[in-house]
């Protein structure tokens, strides 16, 4: 079993309460994604580094409650994201390597 802590990840929402406050969490390849109590869905990379923010406008402020991720054949991730009241949402990136 391997075991990793992420302190830079969860500095980001400890210390920045504008990110609101971890919900879900979902991990593909090197990629982490963690849904928050602000709606959105931070995408971090293997150095935690946040790559890239999926909030759509009318969902900000309603929590993400559930997350899944899948790296298609055409070579994009989807990040499928279940909001608290009952929206869900599917978002397509674009750009990010496999590793």
């Amino acid at each position: 079993m391997h075991f990793k802590t992420l302190p830079s990840i969860t500095e980001t929402f400890h210390s920045q309460t504008k990110n609101g406050f971890a919900y879900a969490v979902s991990a593909l390849e090197q990629y982490t994604a963690v849904g928050s109590s602000d709606g959105g869905v931070r995408l971090f990379d293997e150095i935690e580094q946040e790559i890239k923010l999926l909030q759509e406008k009318s969902l900000k402020g309603v929590p993400v409650i559930s997350l899944d991720m899948i790296r298609m054949r055409d070579a994009s991730i989807y990040v499928a994201v279940g909001h608290q009241k009952g929206q869900i949402a599917l978002y397509e990136v674009k750009g990010l390597r496999a590793h």
